[in-house]
């Protein structure tokens, strides 16, 4: 019986082990690192389509402004001498773009003011993500083309010219 509760006291002193091995934390690291290298490019696609779409969203919003102006004054206005995101904004005081600026700058084109044609278009910056990248809506009497001028530099799923 003595012998008996020897062991018994031996094995009651035996430290439990805590904490992870080196095996363990290398399996969590190597598991972190694969999801992080499937999970980044797919976030920054989902970002950059979340950025295409605010903008085609700012050139509908456009669309709706110009044709809003049309029905109170019977004209269109004319495209305007220095054509970016500022002199836009002073062509119709009711619209105002979401995206941000140094991602998409914004211009207007009258084409012909007979048949209710312009352009209004959303061009990349030079020193952004969709550099390259032209987002266009091409309105004829309120109704819309969208396209962009070249898929493989906006890197997004758009239309080509017709």
């Amino acid at each position: 019986m003595v012998l008996i509760t020897a062991s018994y006291a031996n094995f009651m002193h035996v430290r439990k082990q805590t904490g992870f091995s080196l095996i363990e934390l290398m399996v969590a690291v190597a598991i972190v690192g694969i999801l992080a290298t499937v999970a980044v490019p797919n976030y920054a696609k989902f970002i950059r389509k979340g950025e295409a779409d605010t903008a085609w969203s700012d050139l509908q919003a456009l669309t709706l402004a110009l044709e809003g102006r049309f029905r109170r004054t019977l004209s269109y206005p004319a495209t305007p001498s220095s054509n970016n995101a500022t002199e836009v904004k002073k062509l119709v005081a009711s619209w105002a773009p979401a995206s941000k600026a140094v991602a998409f700058d914004f211009q207007y084109q009258l084409i012909d003011e007979a048949a209710g044609k312009y352009r209004i278009s959303s061009m990349g910056q030079t020193n952004g993500n969709f550099s390259g990248c032209n987002l266009i809506l091409e309105v004829v009497r309120g109704t819309a083309t969208r396209y962009c001028n070249d898929p493989a530099a906006c890197k997004i799923t758009c239309d080509r010219a017709p």
